[in-house]
């Protein structure tokens, strides 16, 4: 999969988990700084992104080695 494929397929799933994470910590801790919350954004998509990214390869590559 190229990088664009790649981006187009897993950073709206990441925007989407991470902004249900946010609100369930916003709910459980209360409010934050607008600073706080967009940093823990930035972050969390970035995490989860770098994860479905990762998942992806080594699944592609299990598939690959099974089809030889």
């Amino acid at each position: 999969m190229g990088l664009r494929s790649l981006v187009t397929t897993h950073l709206p799933k990441a925007a989407i988990a991470s902004a249900v994470i946010l609100a369930f910590n916003a709910y459980t801790e209360g409010m934050a700084t607008p600073v706080r919350l967009g940093i823990e954004f930035l972050l969390y998509s970035t995490a989860i992104f770098i994860g479905f990214v990762v998942f992806d390869i080594i699944s592609d590559s299990i598939s690959d080695v099974r089809k030889s």
